[in-house]
């Protein structure tokens, strides 16, 4: 039985982890992997400890910084918890002896790209020939070409019934009776590459889950950035604070406390109760905002950008379409904030700028901030 420093060793071992496992289970599992558990353990406790420090700091870049550490390590989690299914998977078969030699990375990789050429091998063509009843059929044997199907011998085996409709079905199933032919191994395949691209685009979106929030939050912001009521300052705070902690339960209009808003700097939340209160934001303090807003957010897409590359070079490695399994959650935004920048620039600065390093849609944009000013 565990003893109590035992306990406390497989606490820290475990901490912020997922499937945690009784304190005697843990000492029962072999030294270096206990070793490793309490290092990722101490080292899940030192980023939530940066993270209060970051908060009750107020400073908004500390803050970042933190929030950018633990979502580091998260994806971290999350490629090793790759690594580990994917030497479950292997475990016992002949490319064990091969991730052994060539160390996890580099064989899941190879595994992956295996599974790729298996899956889009092609099989070799056979001359097919025109019937004088007008249908296909295989020079090679005479039968009949069937799109999608292959001759299925234990099909005959299966007592079937003539359904209402004329047509026949299994009995044991009741599924149609297609004489010969079952479905596809191309087409089972198609359905295994589906599922493989839908469970590891859910992973994906579920990691993504602060960065969306943090994203929406900021275009809010960007939304009423221009604006100088009451009741842009305090959407414009209300939407910082948003950013600052995605999982605050205060609502727009409702005084922020400890409790419904833990992770926001006491002088945030005193800010926004003033607005509340009837005050106003200074042209500067309103300035300052949106710029730390930006430099937030930068950080934020800078951690979103390192997951969903992690997330292509996985899917790549597994023979899987990345465009199926990295979603752009960052895209809608980029517009929103081009067109705020555009709207801040000089006039010099704006007829400055040189068209041949946009996109035709960004020139469109450009164009529309010239006109606007114009008229």
């Amino acid at each position: 039985m565990a003893n109590i420093f035992q306990k406390i060793g497989s606490a820290f071992g475990q901490y912020g982890m997922d499937n945690r496992v009784a304190a005697d289970d843990f000492v029962g599992l072999p030294k270096d992997q206990r070793r490793a558990m309490q290092m990722q353990g101490l080292q899940n406790f030192a980023n939530q400890m940066n993270l209060i420090g970051a908060q009750q700091s107020g400073n908004p870049q500390r803050l970042a910084l933190a929030q950018q550490n633990i979502a580091t390590a998260e994806n971290e989690k999350a490629e090793q918890e790759q690594l580990n299914r994917f030497n479950s998977m292997v475990k016992g078969t002949e490319f064990e002896t091969i991730a052994n030699a060539l160390g996890d990375k580099q064989a899941m990789a190879l595994y992956g790209q295996m599974l790729a050429n298996t899956l889009t091998a092609k099989p070799k063509e056979r001359r097919i020939v025109k019937g004088g009843d007008g249908l296909n059929y295989y020079a090679d044997t005479g039968e009949r070409v069937l799109p999608e199907v292959v001759t299925n011998s234990e099909a005959s085996k299966r007592t079937t019934i003539k359904g209402a409709d004329g047509f026949n079905y299994f009995v044991d199933t009741g599924e149609r009776v297609l004489p010969g032919v079952v479905t596809s191994p191309e087409t089972e395949d198609r359905k295994i590459i589906f599922a493989n691209e839908d469970k590891l685009r859910d992973e994906h979106q579920k990691l993504s889950g602060t960065f969306i929030n943090v994203k929406n939050a900021y275009g809010r912001i960007l939304s009423n950035a221009k604006e100088q009521t009451a009741a842009s300052d305090l959407s414009l705070i209300f939407n910082y604070m948003k950013m600052l902690d995605p999982g605050s339960v205060v609502r727009e209009g409702e005084f922020a406390n400890a409790q419904n808003s833990a992770g926001v700097p006491d002088q945030i939340k005193a800010q926004y109760n003033r607005i509340i209160s009837g005050e106003r934001l200074a042209e500067n303090t309103r300035k300052d905002f949106i710029q730390t807003a930006q430099d937030l957010y930068a950080t934020q897409l800078a951690s979103q950008n390192y997951l969903d590359q992690n997330y292509k070079n996985l899917a790549t490695s597994y023979g899987l379409d990345p465009g199926k399994v990295v979603l752009d959650f960052g895209s809608p935004i980029a517009k929103q904030e081009f067109k705020y920048n555009l709207s801040i620039m000089s006039d010099d600065d704006l007829a400055a700028l040189d068209e041949n390093q946009y996109t035709e849609e960004q020139i469109k944009e450009i164009n529309k901030e010239i006109d606007k000013r114009l008229n």
